[in-house]
């Protein structure tokens, strides 16, 4: 793994403790390449890319007018 890999998913783990889901999907897509062949690492960006299709419906419904 490369220092940069490796800076990336940490950098999507930090986001994720943080629910910044954007972030984190950022930083995997970033580190993907790495970790192509990594079940975990499938799964974990898979999570991270439906929180984050989640959180979207909810702010647009939040803010849809009634």
């Amino acid at each position: 793994m490369s220092n940069e890999t490796g800076v990336s998913y940490s950098r999507a783990i930090q986001a994720l403790k943080e629910r910044n889901y954007t972030g984190a999907a950022g930083f995997l897509k970033a580190a993907e390449n790495q970790f192509a062949d990594n079940l975990e690492f499938r799964i974990l960006s898979a999570t991270a890319g439906l929180l984050l299709a989640v959180k979207e419906e909810i702010n647009k419904l939040e803010n849809s007018p009634r």
